[in-house]
C-alpha cells in the first residue's frame, strides 16, 4: 500500500516536472477564476458602502416634498419639526430659456437654488459661487470647459420667470457631482434642446 502511494507521487511530480508550462497555466487559470469569484462576492457590497457613504456625506435627502403652490418658511420649520425628520430644508427652482451661440433655439436649464445642509454640493472643479452673478453646474455633461463661460438667461421667457431671477447672466464657476438622484419628470417643449442641464444659483429670496 505504501509502494503504492510512493509511486503515485512519483508518477505525478514526474508529469508535473514534464509539463511544467501546462501546470503553471492550470494554477493561473484557478487563481484567475478564483480571484474573479471572490471580487463578485464582494463587489455589491464594497459599492453600496461606497455609495452609503457619499450618500452620508452628502447629507442627500431620503423625501423631497413638492406641492404646486410652493412651500412656505414656516412650512420647511414645521416638516423640520416632525418626528423622525434629522433636517429639512427649502430649496427653489425654476426651468428657464437659456440664450445659445450663433443663433441656435433657446435651450431649457433647470435653474436650482444653493442647497446648504441637505444635498451639500461635491465640487468636481472650480469653486463655490460667492455672488449672486456667479453659478455651478451639473457635472454630468460638463467639463473643466465650461468654467469662466456665461449663461445668459433669454428674454423669450416670461415675465413671471425674468422676474424670479436677479440676474440675466451667471458665470460658471464649478462643476458639481448629481445632487439629486432621479429622472426629471415632463417632456421639455419641442423648440427646446434636451435634456435639461441643471445650474445651481442664489435665489432671489433666500430661504432660511
Amino acid at each position: 500500500m505504501v509502494m503504492k502511494k510512493n509511486v503515485m507521487r512519483k508518477n505525478l511530480r514526474q508529469s508535473i516536472v514534464k509539463s511544467i508550462g501546462r501546470y503553471i497555466a492550470i494554477m493561473a487559470i484557478i487563481a484567475l477564476g478564483s480571484g474573479m469569484f471572490v471580487g463578485l462576492r464582494v463587489t455589491r457590497t464594497d459599492m453600496v458602502a461606497t455609495g452609503q457613504q457619499y450618500t452620508d456625506n452628502q447629507n442627500m435627502f431620503d423625501l423631497r416634498l413638492v406641492n404646486s403652490y410652493g412651500w412656505s418658511d414656516e412650512d420647511v420649520k414645521t416638516v423640520a419639526a416632525m418626528d423622525g425628520i434629522e433636517s429639512a430644508e427649502g430649496g427653489k427652482f425654476l426651468d428657464a430659456f437659456i440664450a445659445q451661440k450663433d443663433g441656435e433655439k433657446d435651450a431649457v436649464y433647470r435653474i436650482h437654488s444653493v442647497p446648504k445642509t441637505v444635498n451639500k454640493v461635491y465640487l468636481l472643479g472650480g469653486r463655490m459661487p460667492t455672488k449672486p452673478d456667479e453659478c455651478l453646474v451639473d457635472g454630468s455633461d460638463a467639463t473643466d470647459a465650461v468654467l469662466g463661460t456665461k449663461i445668459t438667461v433669454s428674454e423669450n421667457n416670461d415675465k413671471t420667470t425674468l422676474e424670479s431671477l436677479h440676474e440675466r447672466s451667471f458665470t460658471v464657476w464649478a462643476i458639481s457631482a448629481r445632487l439629486f438622484i432621479w429622472i426629471l419628470p415632463g417632456e421639455a417643449p419641442p423648440s427646446v434642446t434636451v435634456p435639461l442641464i441643471i445650474i445651481f444659483i442664489f435665489p432671489r429670496n433666500p430661504l432660511p
